[in-house]
């Protein structure tokens, strides 16, 4: 069954955001809460998850375009889903063997089980590994500066607005140095005088 996919509500006070990356393809196997969309408004960046398990059939928008709550933004084949759900209750209603008893069995997957640990948060959404906020990566973006050449002064590295600035100065500095360069004058009389 083909479900739609729409930008769940975001919070009080933001309506929409710009979309900063979409880290899946059409025909990937999409898990349930498996973030989709990375998203950026004026003061965050937000991960969207999937509300469904299946393959993604189409994808409705790009990277740069601005969404809405309750836009429709993918379409997810989750009949895969259904299939496998339909697999475990076969498991589950099969009867235990006589030899067992049921606390053997409890004993046994409790022992199968791998302890699960919560995905690791990363709060600046930085698919490269540099630490800038929003806004820097926004202006970055728009004067087609690179971050990675950009040396952060803030917190745990974080390249601030001063720092995209004080780059933006040394470039101009440098670009502007090389081309002007000094000119040699020499006198020369009108009257034919040296």
């Amino acid at each position: 069954m083909i479900k739609d996919l729409e930008l769940p509500d975001l919070g009080e006070g933001i309506d929409g955001a710009e979309i900063s990356e979409i880290p899946v393809s059409v025909g990937d196997e999409i898990t349930k809460d498996q973030t989709i969309l990375i998203l950026e408004s004026d003061k965050a960046s937000m991960e969207i998850p999937s509300d469904f398990t299946g393959t993604l059939k189409e994808i409705l928008v790009s990277t740069g375009d601005e969404v809405s709550t309750g836009q429709l933004l993918m379409k997810i084949d989750s009949s895969d889903e259904s299939s496998d759900q339909e697999k475990k209750e076969d498991e589950t209603n099969k009867t235990v063997d006589s030899s067992e008893s049921k606390s053997e069995v409890e004993d046994s997957n409790l022992g199968n089980t791998a302890p699960i640990q919560a995905p690791k948060l990363d709060l600046n959404l930085s698919s490269d590994g540099i630490f800038a906020s929003p806004g820097v990566r926004r202006l970055a973006r728009e004067l087609q500066i690179n971050l990675s050449h950009i040396n952060g002064t803030g917190e745990k590295n974080r390249i601030t607005k001063d720092d995209l600035n004080n780059y933006i100065l040394r470039q101009m500095a440098s670009s502007s140095a090389l081309q002007c360069q000094p000119l040699l004058f020499r006198k020369i009389s009108l009257n034919g005088e040296k």
